[in-house]
Order: C-alpha cells, then sequence, then structure tokens
C-alpha cells in the first residue's frame, strides 16, 4: 500500500475509533485519498457499530464443537478454497433463517462483515496500481510529449512523467529518470523513449517498467 495511503488510513481509523471526527470529516482530511479510503471507512464503521456478543458458557461449548467438527469435514473433502469457503458462508447463511439468541445474530453479523472485508481489503491490496516516474536531473535541450498530444513541450527537472509520455533528448543534452520504485534510466544525447507500462500492486510486488526506445 502507498505509504501516503497508509498513513491516511491508520489515522482516519484511529479518528473514527476515538470519535474525534466523522467519516466525511475524515475524507476531507486526505482528499488525495478520499475515493479510496471511503469504502474502507465505511465497512469498518458497520463493524463497530455491531454489538458485541456476550455467549453463555452452554452456548460458547456447542459453538466450539461445531467448529471442531467443521474442521474435520473441511479436511475429509478437500475441497477447493473458493468452494469451501462458498459452502460455510452459505451455511452461516442458512443458521440466520433459525431461531437463536439476539447475541447469536450479532456474532454471526460479526463474523460475516469480517470476512467480507478482509476478502475486499485483499483484492484491494492487490489491485495493480499505474505508477509515475520524476525527471531528476537534466542538461541541455530535453523535450516531453504528453500522452495523447502531438507537441513537444520543453522539461524541468523535478517534472512528473505518465505513462505513455513521450521523452527526448537533443544533442549533447542528457537525462536522469527516476521510477517510482528508485530504479533509474540514464538518457544519452539524442535519445528518444516512451514510457509505456509502470505498474505496481497497491501492496508492493508486481512491479512492472516498460521503455519503448525510438533513437
Amino acid at each position: 500500500m502507498d505509504q501516503d495511503l497508509d498513513h491516511a488510513l491508520d489515522e482516519s481509523l484511529t479518528l473514527l475509533r476515538e470519535g474525534r471526527a466523522t467519516l466525511e470529516e475524515c475524507l476531507a482530511r486526505y482528499p488525495e485519498h478520499a475515493a479510496e479510503l471511503r469504502p474502507l471507512l465505511e465497512l469498518a464503521l458497520q463493524v463497530h457499530r455491531l454489538p458485541k456478543p456476550t455467549a453463555r458458557p452452554a452456548a460458547f461449548a456447542a459453538g466450539k464443537q461445531r467448529m471442531l467438527q467443521a474442521l474435520a469435514e473441511k479436511k475429509r473433502r478437500q475441497a477447493r478454497p473458493s468452494l469451501r469457503l462458498a459452502r460455510w458462508l452459505s451455511g452461516l447463511l442458512g443458521a440466520l433463517a433459525k431461531p437463536v439468541p439476539r447475541w447469536g445474530l450479532a456474532a454471526v453479523g460479526a463474523l460475516v462483515l469480517l470476512i467480507a472485508s478482509g476478502l475486499i481489503l485483499r483484492s484491494w491490496l492487490g489491485a495493480t496500481v499505474v505508477q509515475a516516474a520524476t525527471l531528476v536531473q537534466a542538461s541541455g535541450v530535453v523535450e516531453v510529449m504528453p500522452a495523447g498530444e502531438d507537441v513537444w513541450q520543453p522539461v524541468a527537472a523535478g517534472e512528473r512523467l505518465e505513462v505513455g509520455d513521450r521523452i527526448r533528448t537533443g544533442p549533447s543534452a542528457a537525462a536522469l529518470l527516476r521510477f517510482f520504485d528508485g530504479s533509474t534510466a540514464d538518457l544519452g544525447a539524442e535519445t528518444e523513449v516512451t514510457l509505456a507500462q509502470m505498474s505496481a500492486r497497491r501492496y508492493g510486488g508486481g512491479r512492472l517498467i516498460l521503455l519503448h526506445q525510438w533513437m
């Protein structure tokens, strides 16, 4: 996960848990991450608002026995993970239709929400995100043609470069690109490349940097 987004999520969860800010106030503090924070914070609020279960000893023992039976059944079946999860959730939903104590409904609801939030968060962290590069050094004539345009523009050190941008150096010119993962690329004189692809998973791994060299 991006460090800034990770920090924003931790801070927002702390503020919500301690009641020092509302959901909208948390999103206003981090507008650049609002779209990604909203579903995670809404799910966290739903889990936090559920009543805490207070199981009786007999009910706890019965629940433990059912868990042991389910584990034994799981080992016997050796089904695929997704199929086992689907069957287990189906059993939980079926149990909701039977008369159960109020704390039991709360416990099942909280468990379903926690599982759903874990699956959503895992999928969100594993998603591939388009990244960018930075022109950290430039000497001589260095120009860029932004993606989707057909006009070359002068570019200076410190400029952010996106996927699809095309960069070239003139005679006796040079440039140094730094990518999102810290790696760099030196461009000598009369070089022209396109930043064809720069991507990585939100929480590390799966990094891909692809340059197309024209000259």
